[in-house]
């Protein structure tokens, strides 16, 4: 049984019922999910047991310590995983709410690690339209010659213009009359 459900009187009146809650709650998320939860947690009681403090229930000054601590070894997409991890399994260890959402202190210690450790910054976006691929398909070697081509090109602009000249264009995301 989850501890929480453990901890609650219906283990002790129905065990039947609370080992089908237990089972559902367990089971209802992705086993990858449920790896990641497992490591963040693992990682955090972790944590709190080296320096003697109880990890449940979390609160915002345990979660932001432990999130800075993890910024001398993982990236901040990772941290901020794992602070979710710690989000979804709290419910499961304790019967009280969740008290870091909206948390002034857990946002300061992530502008911290993102100030100090930097995010990787996302490439360029740019529109798809026929402009865009008129641009990049002479970019391609062979080009406009498909036996010139290579397979991975001619699927790539297969793909490219199908969703941009059927899909995109009769759909919701129109933005051009013609």
């Amino acid at each position: 049984l989850t501890p929480v459900v453990a901890a609650h009187v219906l283990a002790i009146a129905s065990p039947h019922s609370a080992a089908f809650l237990s089972n559902a709650i367990v089971t209802s998320v992705d086993p990858g999910t449920l790896s990641n939860n497992a490591s963040a947690k693992a990682s955090y009681t972790k944590w709190c047991a080296v320096r003697r403090l109880r990890p449940w229930p979390c609160d915002k000054i345990l979660l932001a310590a432990w999130c800075v601590h993890l910024g001398t070894s993982w990236g901040v997409p990772t941290i901020q995983g794992y602070a979710c991890s710690i989000k979804f399994v709290h419910p499961l260890h304790c019967a009280e709410p969740w008290p870091c959402d909206g948390s002034v202190i857990v946002r300061q210690a992530f502008r911290h690690l993102k100030t100090l450790y930097g995010l990787a910054s996302k490439g360029a976006k740019f529109p798809i339209c026929l402009e865009t691929l008129r641009a990049i398909l002479p970019l391609l070697k062979g080009w406009p010659v498909p036996a010139l081509m290579s397979h991975d090109d001619r699927m790539f602009a297969c793909a490219s213009l199908i969703a941009t000249c059927t899909f995109l264009r009769g759909g919701e995301f129109a933005t051009n009359t013609q």
